[in-house]
């Protein structure tokens, strides 16, 4: 398993709400017979990415949580609810969609 989304990094918008990914990032998603796709939701205003492989960890984990707490249901629903498969254009943005620029508290 490719580990590639380690960190926080600050990241401008430009005018159409897109985000412009690390050269790290755009490398590693095209490393290793990669598509280029991620998965991107928000949590406690944060965007959070993840590697196709990672997210289906991710849903598979929650997913056998049999009877979870109202609050695990909720942040369970949101997370899930929330998240894009997003593909990177030839310059290596993302439009941002706008329930996830929302929950992150982001504006253009």
């Amino acid at each position: 398993m490719r580990k590639l989304f380690r960190g926080s990094f600050n990241r401008s918008l430009d005018a159409k709400g897109r985000l412009m990914l690390p050269p790290g990032f755009r490398d590693g998603l095209q490393a290793e017979g990669g598509d280029g796709t991620f998965w991107l939701t928000a949590y406690y205003g944060h965007l959070t990415a993840y590697l196709p492989d990672e997210w289906e960890n991710i849903i598979e984990q929650l997913s056998r949580i049999r009877f979870p707490s109202p609050a695990l249901s909720n942040f369970k629903s949101k997370v899930i609810g929330l998240a894009q498969e997003m593909i990177p254009d030839t310059q290596g943005r993302v439009r941002i969609p706008q329930p996830l620029m929302r929950e992150a508290g982001l504006c253009k």
